[in-house]
């Protein structure tokens, strides 16, 4: 066990037969599992050992993005698993530290990300972001050269689909990109961002760029 806390919880699960008899436990390794898993951050196992005994594990879950929605901030794990990175629970089991992950943000139209929010006694829910296309969408964002330093990215929804919001610092400028979903179409968005913003005029200190269209990308100053 990770934590005190986590031991705790692990206990609270066994009935009075599991306690006189581990098999009893053992047998009810996948009720355990589920219950346990939605309370705590973890990653939990029984296993069989020699001499008549079993092997208790509960190993905490990977952050591997955050999620900002409201005044929640989710963490995700990698198979999509994800939790309020700053409840208590977190903070027993995966400790005060923040990971040092990317950090999205959620239009404040955007619904909860966690699937079955507010359950009575649940702490860890499922994502309901597809987490394929969202690997995808995050590792894009951070491999292209947008020509400078991304600040932040909003994810959102607009007519129907995913639409990404991205802001850059380049030079003494600031400017936001506006994106959808067509991945394949953003490197050839990012390698016109030089000229774009070349071209933009000198008084424009915050640019707004819409690349959503089809043929033409717009540019206008931010308010």
């Amino acid at each position: 066990m990770p934590d005190l806390y986590s031991e705790k919880i692990f206990w609270s699960h066994l009935n009075s037969s599991s306690l006189r008899y581990w098999p009893v436990a053992l047998k009810q390794k996948d009720t355990l599992t589920e219950e346990i898993e939605s309370e705590i951050p973890v990653t939990f196992s029984m296993a069989v050992c020699p001499f008549e005994s079993i092997k208790v594990q509960a190993e905490p879950l990977h952050v591997w993005l955050v999620l900002v929605w409201g005044n929640i901030t989710w963490y995700v794990a990698p198979d999509g698993r994800i939790w309020d990175g700053q409840s208590p629970v977190s903070k027993f089991v995966c400790g005060e530290q923040k990971p040092d992950v990317p950090v999205w943000y959620l239009k404040e139209t955007f619904p909860t990300p966690a699937e079955g929010f507010g359950e009575t006694n649940k702490v860890v829910y499922r994502s309901v972001l597809p987490l394929d296309s969202l690997r995808k969408w995050v590792q894009e964002i951070e491999k292209i050269n947008w020509g400078g330093t991304v600040s932040k990215v909003v994810l959102g929804r607009r007519a129907g689909s995913y639409s990404f919001t991205i802001q850059v610092k380049w030079k003494e400028k600031y400017f936001t990109v506006l994106l959808d979903e067509r991945v394949e179409r953003w490197f050839s968005i990012a390698q016109a961002l030089p000229q774009i913003l070349k071209d933009s005029p000198a008084e424009y200190n915050h640019i707004e760029i819409d690349a959503t269209y089809e043929e033409k990308i717009v540019v206008k100053a931010a308010i």
